[in-house]
């Protein structure tokens, strides 16, 4: 049996699910690679349901269209806009690339050094439980988010304001290999 026994098994590969919020909700096509987002408006935000409360973890999200703001949450309650009522940290990708991270937190971030985030592009996020998290684009190190006081749980998440992406996970869905030390979500 899987670790994971909410995962879904496609193929020959599990994937873990995806939800989509309240406001706002777009669609969530499982794929072989991972979860496709689409038709999500303002105010949407779709997450990996599987928490992270201790460890190293790794995944993608392959870009769609631009708009889309992915990273991770603290919570997955409530909607404003690009889905954001609650702590997150992640970069806004909307033809350029900005990192935030929600003053909660505490900490702060780096500025992005990895170029213009264009469709197809694929962001690749290491999360650390007690340390950084950082975030690439097509495997080149784009920015490191540090926190004082890091979240207790997370969530892979992506917030839109129109755009549409992929989450891709696990050794058949990431198209980078994790950081050494880093297991896939």
């Amino acid at each position: 049996m899987h670790p994971f026994p909410s995962a879904l098994l496609l193929g020959d590969r599990y994937r873990m699910p995806t939800a989509a919020s309240a406001g706002s909700p777009g669609t969530i096509t499982a794929e072989q690679t991972g979860h496709l987002l689409t038709g999500f408006g303002d105010n949407g935000f779709g997450y990996v349901t599987r928490p992270m409360t201790a460890g190293k973890y790794y995944w993608e999200f392959q870009v769609s269209a631009l708009n889309v703001l992915p990273g991770i949450a603290g919570s997955l309650s409530g909607d404003s806009f690009g889905g954001f009522s609650y702590t997150n940290a992640g970069v806004y990708c909307a033809g350029g690339a900005s990192p935030w991270s929600q003053s909660s937190w505490g900490g702060g971030y780096s500025t992005w050094a990895a170029g213009n985030v264009e469709a197809n592009d694929v962001l690749g996020f290491s999360y650390d439980t007690t340390g950084p998290f950082k975030i690439y684009r097509n495997n080149t190190l784009g920015a490191e988010i540090t926190f004082t006081s890091p979240p207790t749980t997370a969530y892979a998440h992506s917030g839109f304001q129109s755009g549409s992406g992929r989450f891709r996970l696990g050794p058949g869905g990431c198209i980078y290999a994790p950081p050494a030390g880093f297991e896939y979500l």
